[in-house]
């Protein structure tokens, strides 16, 4: 007797669809709708897609006119998955400074800490387009002790 077999389902695409339409949508009011903007919200996608399809398209679409060798290729997006497996997925709180020249956006990661990405178009030729530097916010308040940059209720 054979069994029943089920009919494929779409179902993993479209929640795939929908999850990477999220965030991509959760970034739109916080990032600026300029060129920095656009390959922020494009930076932010792969990374919280934490997988190395999404990082090798960004790459690819963030790739510069210099010429990049598959090591290089493949460097660029060990080091974009390796970020996101460490810091989680990161949801924009702020922009701190959006310009021609820079776009900077203060982000909190999935175990509350405050992330700065500081976006800045490289001259050309280059490997890349636009670089993307991540470092941790601190501030100091007096004392011993170093807090997140940016206060919990502005979450």
């Amino acid at each position: 007797m054979r069994s029943p077999t089920r009919a494929p389902s779409c179902r993993p695409v479209v929640v795939a669809a929908l999850v990477f339409a999220g965030c991509r949508d959760a970034s739109s009011s916080v990032v600026p709708e300029t060129p920095l903007g656009r390959v922020a919200r494009d930076w932010i996608a792969a990374h919280n897609r934490d997988e190395g399809h999404a990082m090798v398209h960004f790459t690819m679409e963030n790739r510069g006119s210099g010429p990049m060798t598959g090591a290089q290729t493949d460097s660029i997006v060990y080091a974009g998955v390796r970020l996101a497996d460490s810091l989680g997925h990161l949801v924009p709180v702020k922009t701190l400074e959006s310009s021609d020249s820079t776009l900077s956006v203060v982000f909190r990661s999935a175990d509350g800490g405050t992330w700065t990405a500081r976006l800045t178009p490289v001259r050309q030729p280059s490997l890349v387009k636009v670089a993307v530097i991540v470092n941790r916010s601190w501030t100091y308040h007096g004392g011993s002790d170093l807090v997140d940059s940016v206060p919990a209720g502005s979450r």
